[in-house]
Formats: C-alpha cells, structure tokens, sequence
C-alpha cells in the first residue's frame, strides 16, 4: 500500500487541480519509496523535482484566484510560499541528513492533506476554473 493514498474526498472538483494534486501525491509516494529502500543517493533529486512541481501547479491556481478575484488570494499563496521554503530547507538537509526523511515525509503528507481539504477544497475560484 502507497505510503499517502489518494482519496477522492480530496477532489476540489477541477480536473486539472486534482491531476496536479495527484501527481504531487505520487511524488511523494516516490519519495517515500526511495527512503525505504534506502537509496539515499536520489533523495535530494526527488525532492527537487517536487519543488518544481509545486511551483508549477501553485501558479496554476494562483493565476486561476487572480482571474475570478479570490478575496483570501495573499493568505492563499503566503501557504504555498511556506511550503516551498519548506521544500527548499529540506533539499539542504536531505543531502546530508538521510535520517531526517521520516520527518521530512511526515510534514509533507500532512500538509498536502491539510491544505487541499480546506483551503484548496473552499477555494470558490476553483470551483470555475473549469468553467
């Protein structure tokens, strides 16, 4: 069993949202993989990849908030700026502290968790994004 599996109550109702959502729960799982195994040597490579990713999907809604007015738009993008400063502290210590990979996955997970099921899940903007 994946170490974060993706459930539906976690669908914001946008395809392309939930495909971006998706994909950075399978990075993860990447991530979590590599640490079991053992293969420390591309951990920091993981981590990078899912940084940029971040980025790429976190101005997808943003450009999506910006379009319909979303009126909580700077607390909304001051969480995606705290997670990939985040992302950026943990590239620096998984290249030299391995160990701290179960932390590291720990906050992942639960912020991914937390900010998809309420504030991308309450985002109205995203609700027509498809629109």
């Amino acid at each position: 069993m994946a170490y974060f599996q993706w459930d539906e109550a976690l669908s914001v109702g946008v395809e392309q949202i939930d495909a971006q959502h998706q994909s950075l729960v399978t990075m993860l799982n990447t991530l979590h993989e590599a640490s079991v195994a053992g293969n420390a040597a591309i951990v920091p490579e993981i981590v990078t990849k899912l940084k940029e990713y971040a980025l790429m999907h976190f101005a997808t809604e943003e450009r999506s908030m910006k379009k319909f007015k979303y009126p909580d738009l700077f607390d909304h993008m001051s969480e995606h700026a705290f997670f990939v400063s985040k992302i950026k502290d943990f590239t620096a210590t998984t290249e030299t502290e391995v160990t701290m990979l179960p932390t590291i996955l720990d906050f992942l997970k639960k912020w991914l968790i937390e900010h998809i099921s309420n504030t991308d899940h309450y985002c109205p903007a995203k609700k027509r994004l498809d629109a």
